[in-house]
């Protein structure tokens, strides 16, 4: 009989292993792991002056290394060139299949905890 919860494993662990493309420090974790970084630069320009960005910056995570992530939570990226960047998690997915998306927003030094908004 096939294992097929095994096989995906494997094949996870193949594709990190090629096309991670930053180690990831996770606020409050001392051991960075690997990630799959995609840095989309959706931006479009508007006709009376602007700019517009559509998508924001994922990253990739193997659903083991990125338990207990949630809204907010900081994770420092260091990129092959040695640049370092600093983003804060806006929104975390699972996708049910061992990989986990998290989507990132610019993180600019100490942040309130409470929203801007008044409700």
């Amino acid at each position: 009989m096939f294992d097929f919860e095994s096989a995906l494993k494997k094949a996870d662990n193949i594709i990190f292993e090629t096309f991670a493309n930053v180690t990831v420090t996770i606020e409050g974790r001392d051991n960075p792991v690997p990630g799959i970084f995609d840095n989309p630069s959706a931006i479009s320009s508007l006709p009376g002056g602007g700019q517009i960005s559509d998508r924001d910056n994922e990253l990739f995570l193997q659903s083991h290394n990125a338990s207990g992530i949630s809204r907010r939570t900081l994770v420092t990226l260091t990129f092959s060139d040695g640049t370092v960047k600093t983003y804060q998690v806006k929104n975390p997915e699972p996708d049910g299949t061992g990989l986990v998306k998290l989507t990132l927003g610019n993180h600019h030094g100490e942040q309130s905890q409470r929203s801007p908004i008044p409700y």
